[in-house]
């Protein structure tokens, strides 16, 4: 009795310890799991600096309980709070532990999972022996979620793109897409296309790029790809922007920003700003051009983002500081891209320092300028860079020119104008193809599911409500009646203008729809104008040809006008001959500062019918001007415009002070151009009034004509 006394005091002592021995794993269990889901939820409200803290927590936690899972769980939780503040090497070591742990206790998965993440570290670093080391390493490592390898290959493509080996880029990027077209993975899938079009538009094949970005966005999901859209965006706009159509490429790098801004990506902005950059140095606005960059320069310093791109960021900043005549930091600039480019193996990147540092040379040591230039051209014509040849070949005549080598200058002059012509034609026949079509068409088809699926979900809804409707109905019969009646006309009358409205929506699509496509049509011929003047060797053929090329683009930039404005039936004039008059300078090849143009344009928006016949006539004026008002030694040209409404009148006034004709009988009935303007004159009831003093003034009332409604 009494040794049982002492073993039930012994047991009643001690209980309460055993009972916590046993529980206190389930109890810090518990805990760990609390202390996740608020680091989630932290994280989830980007306040990432608590919510690496409660993960470290956590971690704890699972350290006491013994769980390994749990653990490497933690620590790469821990890994991604501190890459979202940017504390790499903090975050480096987290994941190393994580990866130690992994393999010390032979779990596959785990440590794939953690190589991944180290793998992301080691690209932000731009680690490139690195980069390889952790790829291959995942590559290697089985029974890992298919998206890891396609993570790997894609990692491997951009070290060879970097190293400029354009074949094995090529194909592990190749691997990684079949990779993810093999399981329909559409979270990375639109990423490996992006670098793919890269590839392509690094070839020179722009189409072909512009054609996968387009299917890249395809895969994109809306919801959960939003931050993608950016970055997709921004490479369209560099392809455009390699095809010289600025106004394309700034749609999409401001495309790009918009989502940047929308979802707080602060570091994203990068590459459209820098973007923009080019575009506005491409345009000749340099003080715009370097804000830009300036802007991309301080977002790439505080991000420590990747050395190449930071390269070129230097040498947009220094070519725009030279075209404003500010050289105090461009010696500067080119010094930090020549140490950049030490470690990088970028041919393109390379070439830009050339030609820039070409620029430098020429305005700051003009006399030791000419090896700097030589050098830049030489790597252009290698690179078959169309652009810098032309603009090294302009420079090395200005040098030759400044020496007295006037033969040189002479002889880079004709480069020059002929590298301009054949930039100037591969442009053109851009033009024949509308490479967006293909993704607007994708665009238009989904909304059209979209809608149709929403369109049956309402009908079975409407259904369900009609049943419910009389039911309860059904025991006031009279009342019930006096409903249904209200409830089918209302439902007659807003079904009816549903159809309304979506006729007339549909409608406006197929307008501008054949508008644009008018365009198109009339853009083909023109570009078939020009491609056949290439094999025509006589003069007034080719003449001929060039007239008839400008007097179909003056049809085809009305139907322009119409299909990207919100009016589709009516034309801006001082929109339109602004576009026209340009077009003409830039077909005739006239220098605004040997003719200068004063136009006194009203704003006013005329109908189709009269603005084709307005602008042929238009057209063939100023042509006429062009080519027949100034004799070669004729200076200080001047063409003056004039379109105003006065009681019901359109008067349009195209005079030059050219000394070319001297009297109005030269030109009467003696060229199908002039036979043009009456006719069209008399299409439009207009009285033609001709007189030469001091130059040609023509002069035409216009009493038919229809304003835009």
């Amino acid at each position: 009795m009494l040794k049982l006394n002492v073993l039930n005091k012994f047991y009643l002592q001690h209980f309460c310890t055993i009972i916590l021995m046993f529980c206190s794993p389930i109890i810090l269990f518990g805990q760990g799991l609390d202390i996740e889901k608020e680091a989630v939820e932290a994280f989830k409200n980007k306040n990432y600096i608590s919510s690496t803290q409660l993960w470290k927590k956590a971690n704890d936690i699972h350290i006491k309980n013994d769980d390994k899972v749990a653990q490497i769980n933690a620590l790469r939780h821990i890994f991604k709070g501190l890459m979202h503040q940017f504390k790499l090497d903090s975050a480096e070591i987290y994941i190393r532990e994580a990866i130690t742990l992994a393999k010390r206790n032979n779990m596959e998965v785990q440590y794939g999972e953690a190589m991944n993440s180290l793998l992301s570290v080691y690209e932000f670093k731009d680690q490139e022996d690195s980069i390889l080391y952790a790829a291959r390493e995942i590559l290697n490592t089985e029974n890992l979620s298919h998206d890891y390898y396609s993570d790997s290959y894609s990692a491997i493509s951009l070290v060879y793109e970097n190293k400029g080996d354009l074949v094995n880029q090529e194909a592990y990027l190749q691997k990684a897409i079949d990779i993810d077209m093999m399981h329909k993975d559409s979270s990375s899938l639109p990423f490996n296309l992006t670098n793919l079009a890269r590839i392509k538009s690094n070839k020179g094949n722009y189409e072909e790029s512009i054609s996968i970005l387009f299917e890249a966005v395809a895969y994109l999901r809306p919801v959960i790809d939003k931050f993608k859209y950016a970055s997709i965006y921004t490479e369209i706009s560099a392809v455009f922007l390699n095809m010289n159509n600025l106004q394309k490429s700034e749609e999409y790098a401001k495309l790009s920003l918009e989502y940047c801004e929308k979802l707080g990506l602060k570091t994203s902005k990068l590459r459209p700003y820098n973007a923009l950059g080019k575009i506005y140095k491409r345009r000749g606005n340099y003080q715009q051009a370097l804000s830009y960059y300036e802007i991309s320069d301080s977002i790439i310093t505080a991000s420590k983002g990747r050395k190449s791109l930071k390269a070129r960021i230097n040498l947009g900043m220094a070519s725009c500081k030279m075209k404003l005549n500010d050289f105090s930091k461009v010696d500067l600039l080119l010094k930090e891209v020549k140490e950049l480019l030490n470690n990088l193996d970028d041919g393109r990147l390379l070439l830009n320092y050339k030609s820039t540092q070409a620029f430098y040379k020429y305005h700051s040591d003009f006399r030791n300028s000419l090896p700097f230039i030589l050098d830049a051209q030489s790597t252009a014509v290698e690179m078959s860079n169309l652009h810098l040849q032309t603009s090294m070949s302009n420079l090395l005549s200005e040098y030759y020119y400044k020496i007295g080598n006037y033969k040189g200058a002479l002889d880079q002059l004709k480069e020059y104008n002929t590298l301009k012509d054949s930039l100037y034609q591969i442009e053109q026949s851009y033009f024949v193809h509308d490479l967006e079509a293909q993704y607007q068409k994708n665009q238009q088809d989904n909304q059209i599911s979209l809608l149709a699926y929403e369109n049956n979900l309402k009908s079975v809804q409407l259904k369900q409500q009609r049943f419910i409707i009389y039911g309860s109905l059904f025991a006031v019969i009279i009342f019930g009646i006096l409903l249904s009646f209200i409830a089918r006309l209302l439902g007659k009358v807003k079904s009816q203008k549903l159809v309304v409205e979506k006729s007339l929506s549909e409608k406006d699509v197929l307008l501008k729809e054949i508008h644009h496509r008018v365009k198109n049509n009339l853009q083909v011929i023109s570009s078939l104008l020009a491609l056949q003047s290439k094999y025509i060797s006589d003069d007034t053929a080719l003449n001929a040809l060039k007239q008839g090329q400008d007097r179909v683009h003056s049809m085809a930039l009305i139907h322009q006008d119409l299909y990207e404005g919100k009016n589709l039936v009516g034309v801006s004039t001082s929109s339109y001959f602004e576009h026209l008059i340009d077009n003409l300078f830039y077909s005739y090849n006239i220098n605004e500062e040997d003719v200068k143009l004063k136009m006194e344009v009203e704003d006013i928006t005329l109908d189709v019918d009269t603005m084709i016949p307005l602008g042929l006539v238009l057209n063939e004026l100023v042509s006429n001007a062009f080519k027949h008002a100034f004799k070669a030694n004729q200076t200080e040209g001047e063409i003056y415009i004039k379109l105003t409404e006065v009681k019901d009148q359109l008067i349009l006034v195209v005079k030059d002070n050219g000394n070319s004709i001297k009297s109005t009988d030269e030109i009467d009935g003696k060229s199908f151009g002039f036979e043009l303007i009456k006719a069209f004159s008399q299409k439009l009831k207009a009285q033609l009034q001709m007189h030469v003093d001091n130059g040609l003034s023509i002069q035409l009332n216009i009493k038919n004509y229809n304003k835009a409604a």
